[in-house]
């Protein structure tokens, strides 16, 4: 038996930065992400022919401590593999890995669809999500299309929303893995981070402010609070200890040129995760111009998506 899945990445306006001591994995604040089109992971999970365990990401076979990661999720939530661990897994990004955009997300959503449908298992977007969140927890906002909330007690809704003239584009400014993974830095921001309570307070409206925003399709509101709360996010990382700092010189020029487009009446808004690249919120209107004015920055290693309606899917 064979079976393919797709998973888009989706991108936090207002972010999940920190888990609830539950098991049932639970974010601090509401998050609310946008999917995009563009940027997915593809996973096949077949049986073995030699009756082996191994999974191979972007060509590369994977050992060591990123395996046993993978067999743990895959013995602590799917019984039949407990059972029979004979399985061949194939990834592969459409997205730079472990570089702040997401892949973890498209990673985990999309793998955990494939054992789903392998196994026999529920495919509710509900049911995924619980199973996917163990992995990575945004990959729960993976299971829709559009508007995407993760409340506090663990619920994940589409938000009715409209997304046919949003984008993204996104300045890719180092395509590398990250030095600090999210799971760590979450942990350290929690912990020893002395303004965090403030932030998941401050997050907390803001995701009530985001929602009122997109019912009323206030573009102008939707993109100052995405702006606002990523860097909320990433001055409350700066005051863990040690400090964590994402965001390179390179990124901070980046922001300086979106803010001469704003300077301009361009309606764009940065956003950044956890990582250095820098992602640009905006209309489809406005595209031309943020290219053309990014292009005169130098910067041209960038990459464009629509607002994906779908979320994961089988495709065979």
């Amino acid at each position: 038996m064979k079976v393919t899945a797709k998973a888009p990445i989706n991108i936090a306006l207002i972010k999940y930065w920190g888990k609830q001591p539950s098991a049932d994995i639970k974010p601090y604040n509401d998050s609310i992400s946008l999917t995009l089109d563009a940027l997915y992971t593809i996973t096949t999970v077949e049986t073995h022919p030699e009756g082996l365990f191994s999974y191979r990401l972007n060509d590369r076979l994977i050992l060591g401590n990123d395996l046993t990661r993978i067999w743990y999720f895959l013995q602590t939530y799917f019984p039949k593999f407990k059972a029979n661990p004979s399985l061949k897994i194939t990834a592969k990004n459409h997205v730079p890995t472990a570089a702040g955009l997401a892949s973890s997300a498209s990673g985990f959503a999309a793998l955990t669809l494939a054992l789903a449908r392998y196994y026999k298992m529920s495919e509710t977007p509900e049911d995924l999500a619980k199973i996917a969140k163990q992995g990575s927890g945004s990959s729960a906002r993976s299971f829709y299309g559009g508007y995407v909330s993760w409340k506090t007690d663990g619920t994940i809704a589409k938000i009715p929303g409209d997304t046919d003239t949003l984008c993204f584009v996104i300045v890719l400014v180092d395509a590398n893995e990250k030095y600090l993974s999210s799971r760590e830095a979450m942990k350290r921001t929690v912990a020893t981070a002395h303004s965090y309570h403030t932030y998941v307070k401050e997050s907390q409206k803001k995701a009530l402010n985001m929602e009122k925003a997109i019912a009323d399709n206030d573009f102008s509101t939707i993109g100052r609070l995405t702006e606002t709360h990523a860097r909320h996010m990433h001055e409350t990382m700066s005051s863990a200890m040690p400090p964590i700092q994402y965001l390179t010189n390179e990124s901070r020029k980046v922001l300086d040129v979106v803010a001469k487009m704003q300077d301009q009446g361009i309606k764009a808004y940065a956003t950044m995760d956890a990582g250095s690249n820098v992602k640009i919120l905006t209309k489809t209107n406005h595209l031309d111009d943020i290219q053309t004015f990014l292009h005169n920055h130098g910067y041209r290693d960038l990459i464009l998506s629509k607002i994906s309606n779908k979320g994961a899917e089988i495709l065979e």
